[in-house]
């Protein structure tokens, strides 16, 4: 892919944004700038567009074109590298990547797909290689189905979402129930999966259908690899489910909320709002709104929220 971009056009850009304030002056040459691609500040390569946070490196190893700095860095005075100090230069790298970087997608149905009968497929979406869509999916505009991954029937997927190799959308969760002599029969899970907009989940992780209610994953929310959302969970938009999390059965994860890698989430549990489990942590009371919990059992260690009647009976 050819990346070919400018001091001045990146500058530009981030101004638009919100990100960098200029003042007319600091780089007089920025249209000759020009980068063709981005690097670590760790590894930087020539030509490139990188970010730093930490002021603990070997300045003198830097070799990228630009890089976007803290406000407060104590960069070199002799230096051929172009610093360019800002607020947040995470996210304006982030945003910037975004923008320069673009990526062809893939469209189309790929020959060694497989889609059932009933189904309902949006413009532009594609479908990769072994995927397997079953009977009755509707699948929204600009969603991309990567290869092996398996959608059972009756999901409905909404619009630019992403489904990456080898997840499994729908399959039944974990549900068994004795019979009169004792021994163990499969209940049958009679629900859905409904997944919103904007949503993208990684490979190999497992969305169970719902049992008696549909399983719900709300707008924009980010799931990472090797996770299990177990049936009957709902969870709001914009959540960020982080790698190898297992959400419990019911269990109602809200809007905005944060799971760390490894924690887990005990069925029927609520995780609130714009709170935060730690890395590894066990769920096993609910969770207050912007609380922040950790360990195992998971108690909290922080709050951004002024304490209410709500907080007896909590993970306290």
């Amino acid at each position: 892919m050819d990346i070919d971009f400018s001091l001045q056009e990146l500058l530009a850009f981030l101004e638009e944004n919100g990100l960098y304030a200029s003042d007319g002056s600091s780089y007089p040459n920025a249209a000759d700038i020009r980068m063709k691609g981005f690097s670590s500040v760790f590894d930087s390569k020539p030509g490139t567009l990188a970010r730093m946070e930490a002021q603990t490196l070997d300045w003198g190893a830097v070799r990228a074109a630009v890089v976007l700095c803290a406000e407060d860095a104590k960069v070199p005075a002799d230096t051929s590298v172009t610093y360019v100090p800002m607020a947040n230069p995470r996210d304006a790298f982030a945003l910037a990547v975004r923008r320069f970087y673009r990526k062809a997608r893939p469209t189309g149905i790929h020959p060694a797909a497989v889609v059932g009968e009933g189904c309902i497929i949006g413009e532009q979406v594609y479908i990769g290689p072994h995927a397997v869509i079953g009977d009755r999916v509707a699948i929204g505009d600009y969603t991309e189905i990567h290869g092996n991954a398996t959608v059972f029937e009756d999901t409905t997927i909404g619009r630019h979402c992403a489904i990456h190799s080898g997840a499994v959308i729908g399959a039944d969760g974990f549900g068994y129930q004795r019979d009169p002599e004792g021994f163990y029969y499969k209940v049958p899970h009679v629900g859905k999966v409904r997944i919103g907009d904007y949503v993208e989940i990684g490979s190999n992780t497992c969305v169970a259908r719902g049992k008696l209610s549909d399983t719900v994953i709300g707008a924009r929310v980010k799931i990472g690899n090797l996770c299990h959302i177990s049936h009957d969970v709902t969870i709001g938009s914009e959540a960020m489910i982080t790698h190898q999390v297992h959400i419990g059965g019911n269990a109602v994860v809200k809007e905005k909320s944060w799971i760390a890698p490894g924690a887990v989430v005990k069925q029927g549990v609520t995780v609130g709002e714009s709170s935060l489990a730690g890395m590894g942590a066990v769920v096993l009371k609910d969770v207050l709104p912007s609380d922040v919990v950790a360990g195992v059992p998971a108690k909290p260690i922080s709050s951004t929220r002024k304490p209410t009647s709500e907080d007896e009976g909590a993970t306290r």
